[in-house]
């Protein structure tokens, strides 16, 4: 699959840093530091955050990148604590979930799979010169978190199995992400009940209907 072959070009380069890393860190040490960059937002972004202006173009790919972060993610079990196009620090938006802290495998391959949504949503739609710093390192960090849970996976299978993941939900739910991408449009960010709204407003509508007015 493209999208697959396109991730292993850009996340490889990053393993080798990583891996060493993860190997002198301790399984604890990462998955605090997995707790506070995923699930909570961190009190110094409460500074940093900003309303820029943006043209339509970037504005579509910005919100279309995070509402498919959220919506794979919501899809796949994990609890969608806000989704946001505001300017956090470099970022230029955020997704954050709400992890537990005993992790699962099932739950680490959704944290990589709803990670890997937003560059998979991008190349869907022929942004193929975009790529988000912090997806790559999310995505590596928790692919080898899954790989220190159990012996049956490599690093490049999460990969595949993940980006099939995505692809099979941004397919399947495609209007949700164009509805929540709306909502983002006007909102900037959404809490866990505003998005959830959006989600059951997709789920009671034909999915033909459900775009948030953009159009899939």
């Amino acid at each position: 699959m493209t999208e697959t072959f396109i991730l292993h070009a850009v996340l490889a380069p990053s393993l080798t840093f990583l891996g060493a890393i993860w190997i002198i860190g301790t399984l604890r040490f990462r998955r605090s530091s997995r707790q506070a960059s995923l699930s909570t937002p961190a009190l110094g972004y409460a500074r940093r955050v900003s309303r820029p202006e943006r043209g339509p173009e970037e504005t579509a790919r910005i919100t279309g990148h995070e509402a498919a972060h959220a919506v794979v993610a919501h899809m796949l079990g994990l609890e969608v604590v806000s989704v946001s196009v505001e300017r956090i620090g470099n970022s230029d938006g955020r997704v954050f979930y709400g992890l537990t802290h005993s992790t699962s495998e099932s739950e680490s391959l959704a944290v990589v799979t709803a990670t890997m949504a937003g560059m998979i949503w991008d190349h869907l739609h022929g942004r193929h010169d975009t790529c988000s710093c912090d997806d790559v390192s999310h995505a590596l960090r928790e692919s080898l978190n899954l790989v220190s849970m159990s012996e049956k996976w490599m690093v490049p299978d999460v990969w595949d199995v993940a980006a099939m993941q995505a692809r099979a939900i941004l397919a399947d739910q495609a209007g949700m992400v164009d509805a929540v991408a709306a909502r983002l449009t006007d909102e900037w960010t959404l809490d866990a009940d505003q998005f959830l709204a959006v989600v059951r407003e997709c789920q009671e509508t034909p999915p033909q209907h459900c775009d948030g007015g953009r159009g899939v």
